[in-house]
Protein backbone atom coordinates (compact mmCIF):
# COMPACT_ATOMS: atom_id res chain seq x y z
CA UNK A 1 0.00 0.00 0.00
CA UNK A 2 2.98 2.73 0.52
CA UNK A 3 4.53 1.68 -2.53
CA UNK A 4 1.22 2.01 -4.40
CA UNK A 5 0.52 5.73 -2.34
CA UNK A 6 4.32 6.92 -3.49
CA UNK A 7 3.87 6.10 -7.01
CA UNK A 8 0.53 7.71 -7.32
CA UNK A 9 2.39 10.67 -6.00
CA UNK A 10 5.02 10.57 -8.98
CA UNK A 11 2.53 9.85 -11.58
CA UNK A 12 0.08 13.29 -9.95
CA UNK A 13 3.74 15.32 -10.06
CA UNK A 14 4.83 14.05 -13.70
CA UNK A 15 1.03 15.61 -14.75
CA UNK A 16 1.44 18.79 -12.71
CA UNK A 17 5.27 19.94 -13.44
CA UNK A 18 6.49 18.85 -16.81
CA UNK A 19 9.61 18.05 -17.84
CA UNK A 20 11.16 17.63 -14.34
CA UNK A 21 9.57 14.12 -14.01
CA UNK A 22 9.28 11.59 -16.93
CA UNK A 23 5.59 11.59 -17.84
CA UNK A 24 5.50 7.93 -18.00
CA UNK A 25 7.34 7.74 -15.09
CA UNK A 26 8.60 3.97 -16.72
CA UNK A 27 11.45 2.07 -15.68
CA UNK A 28 12.70 3.94 -12.27
CA UNK A 29 12.46 0.34 -9.97
CA UNK A 30 15.11 -0.88 -12.62
CA UNK A 31 17.86 2.02 -12.13
CA UNK A 32 20.11 3.08 -9.11
CA UNK A 33 17.57 6.17 -8.50
CA UNK A 34 15.97 3.62 -6.93
CA UNK A 35 17.27 3.70 -2.98
CA UNK A 36 15.28 1.26 -1.86
CA UNK A 37 16.09 -1.73 -0.42
CA UNK A 38 15.00 -3.53 -3.89
CA UNK A 39 17.32 -0.98 -5.93
CA UNK A 40 19.89 -3.25 -8.22
CA UNK A 41 22.75 -0.44 -7.62
CA UNK A 42 25.20 -1.24 -4.78
CA UNK A 43 24.00 2.27 -2.81
CA UNK A 44 20.68 1.59 -1.23
CA UNK A 45 18.17 1.65 2.05
CA UNK A 46 19.04 -0.69 4.67
CA UNK A 47 15.42 -1.98 4.58
CA UNK A 48 13.14 0.71 3.47
CA UNK A 49 10.97 -0.53 0.30
CA UNK A 50 9.18 2.83 -0.89
CA UNK A 51 11.23 4.02 -4.05
CA UNK A 52 9.87 7.57 -4.07
CA UNK A 53 10.54 9.02 -0.75
CA UNK A 54 14.02 9.72 -1.34
CA UNK A 55 12.72 12.18 -3.36
CA UNK A 56 9.52 13.12 -3.33
CA UNK A 57 6.64 12.89 -0.32
CA UNK A 58 2.85 13.72 0.16
CA UNK A 59 3.14 15.33 2.95
CA UNK A 60 5.71 17.44 4.84
CA UNK A 61 6.93 18.13 1.23
CA UNK A 62 8.82 21.72 1.09
CA UNK A 63 6.61 24.41 0.26
CA UNK A 64 8.89 26.45 -2.01
CA UNK A 65 9.03 24.07 -4.57
CA UNK A 66 6.54 22.50 -6.36
CA UNK A 67 7.63 18.53 -7.14
CA UNK A 68 6.32 17.52 -3.22
CA UNK A 69 9.77 17.62 -2.42
CA UNK A 70 11.41 15.53 0.02
CA UNK A 71 15.15 17.16 0.06
CA UNK A 72 16.65 20.07 1.43
CA UNK A 73 18.69 21.94 -0.38
CA UNK A 74 22.53 22.05 0.19
CA UNK A 75 24.20 25.42 1.47
CA UNK A 76 27.37 25.47 0.02
CA UNK A 77 28.86 27.96 -2.65
CA UNK A 78 29.60 25.97 -5.49
CA UNK A 79 32.79 26.41 -7.75
CA UNK A 80 31.52 27.38 -11.37
CA UNK A 81 32.89 26.24 -15.18
CA UNK A 82 34.69 29.29 -16.25
CA UNK A 83 36.39 28.64 -20.02
CA UNK A 84 38.25 31.58 -22.51
CA UNK A 85 36.01 29.54 -24.92
CA UNK A 86 32.72 30.79 -23.02
CA UNK A 87 30.65 32.88 -24.34
CA UNK A 88 27.90 35.23 -23.67
CA UNK A 89 26.41 35.13 -19.77
CA UNK A 90 28.65 33.63 -16.89
CA UNK A 91 26.71 30.75 -15.22
CA UNK A 92 25.88 31.59 -12.06
CA UNK A 93 25.29 29.17 -8.46
CA UNK A 94 22.35 26.60 -9.22
CA UNK A 95 19.08 26.96 -9.41
CA UNK A 96 16.03 24.95 -10.08
CA UNK A 97 15.80 21.09 -10.83
CA UNK A 98 19.94 21.56 -10.41
CA UNK A 99 19.66 22.40 -7.36
CA UNK A 100 17.29 19.46 -6.52
CA UNK A 101 19.95 17.14 -8.26
CA UNK A 102 23.13 18.47 -6.22
CA UNK A 103 21.34 17.94 -2.82
CA UNK A 104 22.32 14.28 -3.50
CA UNK A 105 24.77 14.99 -5.89
CA UNK A 106 27.14 16.99 -4.53
CA UNK A 107 28.03 14.70 -1.46
CA UNK A 108 27.08 17.41 1.25
CA UNK A 109 23.82 16.07 2.26
CA UNK A 110 23.13 12.11 3.51
CA UNK A 111 21.45 10.48 0.56
CA UNK A 112 18.63 9.61 3.50
CA UNK A 113 18.38 13.01 5.22
CA UNK A 114 14.53 13.72 4.00
CA UNK A 115 12.37 16.64 5.09
CA UNK A 116 9.48 13.82 5.66
CA UNK A 117 11.69 11.60 8.04
CA UNK A 118 13.21 12.88 12.06
CA UNK A 119 15.84 10.67 11.50
CA UNK A 120 18.06 9.72 8.72
CA UNK A 121 16.94 6.64 6.13
CA UNK A 122 19.76 4.15 7.03
CA UNK A 123 21.77 2.73 4.18
CA UNK A 124 23.41 -0.27 3.76
CA UNK A 125 26.86 -0.84 4.78
CA UNK A 126 26.89 2.30 6.94
CA UNK A 127 26.84 4.38 3.44
CA UNK A 128 25.24 7.83 4.72
CA UNK A 129 27.07 9.87 1.50
CA UNK A 130 26.98 9.46 -2.23
CA UNK A 131 30.38 7.55 -2.11
CA UNK A 132 33.66 9.12 -2.81
CA UNK A 133 34.99 8.47 -6.15
CA UNK A 134 31.79 7.88 -8.14
CA UNK A 135 31.40 10.00 -11.10
CA UNK A 136 27.81 10.48 -9.92
CA UNK A 137 29.87 12.41 -6.70
CA UNK A 138 29.76 15.66 -8.57
CA UNK A 139 31.15 17.27 -5.25
CA UNK A 140 31.16 21.35 -4.95
CA UNK A 141 34.04 22.13 -7.58
CA UNK A 142 31.66 22.17 -10.93
CA UNK A 143 34.08 23.32 -12.71
CA UNK A 144 34.77 20.37 -14.77
CA UNK A 145 31.32 20.12 -15.38
CA UNK A 146 29.31 21.18 -17.66
CA UNK A 147 27.44 24.44 -17.33
CA UNK A 148 24.10 24.40 -15.98
CA UNK A 149 21.47 27.91 -14.76
CA UNK A 150 22.40 29.49 -17.58
CA UNK A 151 19.98 31.97 -18.98
CA UNK A 152 20.10 29.67 -22.79
CA UNK A 153 18.80 32.18 -25.07
CA UNK A 154 20.99 35.03 -23.98
CA UNK A 155 24.15 32.94 -24.58
CA UNK A 156 22.50 31.60 -27.80
CA UNK A 157 22.13 35.19 -28.68
CA UNK A 158 25.89 36.04 -27.92
CA UNK A 159 28.56 36.34 -30.80
CA UNK A 160 30.49 33.25 -31.34
CA UNK A 161 28.36 30.73 -29.61
CA UNK A 162 27.74 27.98 -32.07
CA UNK A 163 24.22 27.16 -30.12
CA UNK A 164 21.52 26.23 -31.99
CA UNK A 165 17.85 28.45 -31.15
CA UNK A 166 15.97 26.87 -28.84
CA UNK A 167 13.31 25.97 -30.73
CA UNK A 168 15.29 23.53 -33.19
CA UNK A 169 15.72 21.65 -29.85
CA UNK A 170 14.72 17.87 -30.54
CA UNK A 171 11.67 17.24 -28.43
CA UNK A 172 13.37 15.48 -25.64
CA UNK A 173 15.75 18.12 -24.95
CA UNK A 174 13.78 20.79 -22.56
CA UNK A 175 14.92 23.94 -21.21
CA UNK A 176 12.83 25.17 -17.68
CA UNK A 177 9.97 27.62 -17.04
CA UNK A 178 12.44 30.03 -16.92
CA UNK A 179 14.66 29.40 -20.35
CA UNK A 180 17.30 28.08 -18.08
CA UNK A 181 19.75 25.08 -19.17
CA UNK A 182 19.48 22.41 -16.30
CA UNK A 183 20.92 19.14 -15.29
CA UNK A 184 17.34 18.05 -16.39
CA UNK A 185 17.82 19.84 -20.29
CA UNK A 186 20.15 16.29 -20.50
CA UNK A 187 19.10 13.89 -17.66
CA UNK A 188 15.70 12.30 -16.53
CA UNK A 189 16.09 11.21 -13.29
CA UNK A 190 13.51 8.57 -13.65
CA UNK A 191 14.05 6.80 -17.16
CA UNK A 192 17.92 5.32 -17.88
CA UNK A 193 16.93 3.75 -21.01
CA UNK A 194 19.88 5.76 -22.81
CA UNK A 195 22.25 4.88 -19.78
CA UNK A 196 23.66 7.69 -17.52
CA UNK A 197 19.93 8.98 -17.19
CA UNK A 198 20.03 10.77 -20.72
CA UNK A 199 17.02 12.01 -22.42
CA UNK A 200 17.69 10.54 -25.84
CA UNK A 201 21.58 8.70 -26.98
CA UNK A 202 24.21 10.39 -27.30
CA UNK A 203 25.62 8.24 -30.60
CA UNK A 204 27.23 10.41 -33.32
CA UNK A 205 27.04 12.95 -30.84
CA UNK A 206 23.16 13.23 -30.61
CA UNK A 207 22.54 15.19 -27.40
CA UNK A 208 25.68 17.37 -27.50
CA UNK A 209 24.45 18.83 -31.21
CA UNK A 210 20.94 18.91 -29.65
CA UNK A 211 22.35 22.46 -28.47
CA UNK A 212 26.18 22.99 -30.12
CA UNK A 213 26.29 23.47 -33.43
CA UNK A 214 30.11 24.02 -34.10
CA UNK A 215 31.16 25.09 -37.64
CA UNK A 216 32.70 22.27 -39.36
CA UNK A 217 31.67 19.69 -37.31
CA UNK A 218 29.35 17.42 -39.49
CA UNK A 219 31.60 17.73 -42.42
CA UNK A 220 34.55 16.88 -40.15
CA UNK A 221 36.68 13.47 -40.17
CA UNK A 222 36.04 13.12 -36.02
CA UNK A 223 32.44 13.08 -37.09
CA UNK A 224 32.27 10.47 -39.66
CA UNK A 225 35.45 8.06 -38.87
CA UNK A 226 34.64 4.34 -38.42
CA UNK A 227 37.93 3.85 -36.92
CA UNK A 228 37.60 2.03 -34.06
CA UNK A 229 39.89 0.52 -31.21
CA UNK A 230 42.62 -2.40 -32.23
CA UNK A 231 42.36 -3.48 -28.08
CA UNK A 232 45.80 -2.52 -27.65
CA UNK A 233 46.89 -0.10 -24.78
CA UNK A 234 44.38 1.81 -22.43
CA UNK A 235 40.80 1.79 -23.79
CA UNK A 236 40.43 5.63 -25.75
CA UNK A 237 36.55 5.52 -24.57
CA UNK A 238 36.59 4.33 -21.11
CA UNK A 239 32.92 3.28 -19.85
CA UNK A 240 31.30 4.11 -23.61
CA UNK A 241 28.92 1.50 -24.86
CA UNK A 242 29.98 3.15 -28.43
CA UNK A 243 32.63 1.47 -30.44
CA UNK A 244 33.93 4.21 -33.07
CA UNK A 245 35.29 7.66 -33.51
CA UNK A 246 32.31 8.88 -35.11
CA UNK A 247 29.97 7.42 -32.57
CA UNK A 248 31.93 8.72 -29.56
CA UNK A 249 31.51 11.89 -31.56
CA UNK A 250 32.37 15.18 -28.75
CA UNK A 251 33.14 12.10 -26.14
CA UNK A 252 36.18 11.23 -28.18
CA UNK A 253 38.04 14.72 -26.59
CA UNK A 254 35.35 15.93 -24.15
CA UNK A 255 33.50 15.14 -21.38
CA UNK A 256 30.47 16.61 -19.59
CA UNK A 257 31.36 16.02 -15.69
CA UNK A 258 34.52 15.21 -14.09
CA UNK A 259 36.42 16.71 -17.23
CA UNK A 260 40.23 16.18 -16.68
CA UNK A 261 40.87 19.59 -17.91
CA UNK A 262 37.82 21.83 -17.04
CA UNK A 263 38.19 24.69 -19.03
CA UNK A 264 36.68 23.68 -22.60
CA UNK A 265 35.84 20.25 -20.75
CA UNK A 266 38.52 18.09 -22.43
CA UNK A 267 39.13 14.29 -20.96
CA UNK A 268 42.71 15.41 -20.20
CA UNK A 269 44.22 18.07 -18.78
CA UNK A 270 47.35 18.96 -21.21
CA UNK A 271 45.77 19.41 -24.93
CA UNK A 272 48.07 17.31 -27.09
CA UNK A 273 47.41 14.05 -24.59
CA UNK A 274 43.55 14.32 -25.92
CA UNK A 275 44.93 13.55 -29.25
CA UNK A 276 47.13 10.87 -28.44
CA UNK A 277 44.35 9.02 -27.08
CA UNK A 278 43.60 7.72 -30.40
CA UNK A 279 46.36 8.84 -32.43
CA UNK A 280 48.72 6.68 -31.24
CA UNK A 281 48.33 3.93 -33.64
CA UNK A 282 45.55 1.85 -31.34
CA UNK A 283 42.76 4.19 -33.39
CA UNK A 284 43.87 5.94 -35.99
Amino acid sequence: MKRTALFLVAVLAAAHFGPFVAASGAGIAQTRHNLSVSGPGDVKAAGEDRICIFCHTPHKARSDVSQLWNRRDSTTSYTIYQSSTLKGPAPGQPTGASKLCLSCHDGTIALGAVMSRTQEIPFAGGVRFMPQGRASRLGTDLSDDHPVSLAYGQAQAAAGTALKPADQFPPAVKLDKAGMLQCTSCHDPHDDLNGKFLVMSNRYAGLCTACHSPTGWAASIHARSTAGWNGAGADPWPGSDFSTVAENGCGSCHASHAAGGGERLLNSAFEEDNCLTCHNGNVA
